[in-house]
């Protein structure tokens, strides 16, 4: 799954991963999963959410659970696709920065807080981040991810996470990775203890855009250069650019990172 990101496969994320491979060593979770499956009523609620539910084992890079309508309506796949094929599968229609950006950023900070915070915190911490998503259909949207950590080993690394995943598409225009560490606290409700904005991914100059808005309408190379004042080969390099940067293979592909972003 990972071999679309060459450069994620020494991240800090897979190499968690591969270390329970080396391990040998995995918990029995399938308790989690029983009472989920045995409580009709409770699967139809979880139907009903207006976001995907996946319950993912770290252990085995496997979702052991994922809600089937909201998993289609939001992602376009369906949710035993997840389950069949993995946690690396999700990563794979990550956008490619917005991947490395987590694998290499935000994940290892999570791995740190969860050295500075008790259990009890810990169960009460929620870790959030954004990403672009390539939907199955071929649509770029944005998603916010909430994580809880369901379990953890001895050493204090998480084994079991429950993850929520919302389309924010409509509220968010821009490329930048989000990333919050927050925590409920009786007395003073929700506390914010970290949030970060990567700007690592490559972003597209104002010339660049003004060509997506271009390319966008149905704006002919020609016509784009006359308009520019520009010749047709800088406009032809600044496409190649375009595509290479919003990892998009046609004008419809671009077209929907456009709105996605805000460009439209």
């Amino acid at each position: 799954m990972i071999k679309k990101f060459p450069a994620l496969s020494s991240s800090p994320y897979i190499q968690y991963f591969d270390s329970f491979k080396r391990s040998g060593i995995v918990k029995d979770f399938s308790p989690y999963i029983k009472g989920i499956e045995k409580n009709v009523f409770f699967q139809k609620l979880i139907n009903l959410l207006p976001c995907v539910m996946t319950v993912a084992d770290y252990q085995t890079q496997q979702y052991l659970y994922a809600n089937e309508t909201p998993c289609e309506e939001l992602t376009g796949y369906p949710a035993k696709e997840f389950v069949q094929k993995g946690i690396l599968f999700w990563v794979s229609q990550i956008h490619p920065d917005d991947a490395l950006e987590y694998a290499n950023h935000s994940f290892p900070k999570m791995l740190a807080s969860l050295h500075k915070y008790t259990d009890e915190e810990v169960k009460q911490c929620k870790f959030a981040s954004t990403y672009r998503f390539k939907r199955k259909d071929n649509v770029w949207v944005q998603f916010l991810q909430n994580s809880i950590i369901l379990e953890m080993d001895e050493t204090r690394n998480p084994l079991l996470l429950l993850i929520f995943v919302s389309d924010i598409t409509l509220y968010k225009k821009d490329d930048a990775v989000i990333f919050t560490i927050s925590r409920y606290d009786k007395p003073s409700g929700i506390m914010n203890m970290i949030t970060e904005t990567l700007n690592g991914c490559k972003k597209t100059s104002e010339r660049e855009k003004e060509i997506i808005r271009y390319i966008a309408s149905g704006t002919k190379t020609k016509e784009i250069a006359k308009k520019m004042h520009l010749s047709i080969y800088t406009i032809r390099a600044h496409k190649r650019n375009i595509f290479e940067k919003t990892d998009t293979k046609n004008i419809a592909g671009l077209t929907s990172y456009a709105f996605s972003n805000g460009i439209i």
